[in-house]
C-alpha cells in the first residue's frame, strides 16, 4: 500500500513540475533613455523574442557603474501582483550567484552568457564603446510558483553616482509551447 502511495505522489509531482516548470521568457518591448551627458550614447537592441543587446559609448573614464532594478509582475491584467524593488546590480564587479535572490541570479546569468567587452572591474575607459550582445535570460530563475505572467523591468543606471540612463523592458513568462506574444 505504501509503495502505491509513493508512486502516485512521484507521478503527481512530475506532472506538476512539467506543467509549471518548463517556461520561456519572451521580450516584447524595450526602451533606453539617456538621462545625462556622462555617456555619449546608450542603445538597446532587441535581437529576437528572447535576447537583447546593449551598446554604450563613454566620454570620460568611469570609476563606478551600477544599476537599481525594479521588477513588476502581473497576472491576467492584475497590476503588481509581485514587486521586486531596489535590487542593486554592480557592473564594475564580476557577477556571482552566491546568496543572491533569484531575480539577481536571472540578470547575472544573462550577463554571463552575453558576448561582451565590458570590463570585470572599473574603471571603464573613456571614449570607448562597450557592447553586451545577445543577453538571454534563463526562466529557471524566474518565480516558478506563478502561472504564466507578464512583467515590466525598470532599471536606473548610475555612472560615477550620476543618474545616467534608464532601461524599460516589458515581456512575459510562459510555458514552452504556448504562444505568449
Amino acid at each position: 500500500m505504501h509503495v502505491k502511495w509513493l508512486i502516485c505522489c512521484v507521478i503527481y509531482a512530475t506532472i506538476i513540475s512539467q506543467a509549471f516548470g518548463a517556461k520561456l521568457i519572451m521580450l516584447k518591448k524595450m526602451q533606453c533613455v539617456v538621462k545625462s551627458k556622462v555617456l555619449a550614447r546608450v542603445e538597446c537592441i532587441k535581437d529576437n523574442d528572447t535576447a537583447i543587446s546593449f551598446h554604450l559609448t563613454t566620454i570620460n573614464e568611469i570609476a563606478s557603474f551600477y544599476g537599481i532594478s525594479n521588477l513588476y509582475i502581473y497576472v491576467n491584467a492584475i497590476k503588481n501582483v509581485l514587486q521586486f524593488k531596489g535590487y542593486r546590480i554592480e557592473l564594475c564587479k564580476p557577477s556571482a550567484d552566491r546568496h543572491q535572490p533569484q531575480f539577481l541570479s536571472l540578470i547575472n546569468t544573462g550577463r554571463r552568457v552575453a558576448t561582451t567587452n565590458f570590463t570585470q572591474k572599473c574603471p571603464f575607459l573613456g571614449n570607448t564603446t562597450y557592447v553586451m550582445d545577445h543577453m538571454q535570460f534563463d526562466a529557471k530563475f524566474a518565480p516558478s510558483y506563478l502561472p504564466e505572467y507578464n512583467f515590466t523591468y525598470l532599471g536606473q543606471f548610475f555612472v560615477n553616482r550620476v543618474h545616467t540612463a534608464e532601461v524599460q523592458v516589458t515581456g512575459s513568462v510562459c510555458n514552452i509551447g504556448n504562444d505568449c506574444r
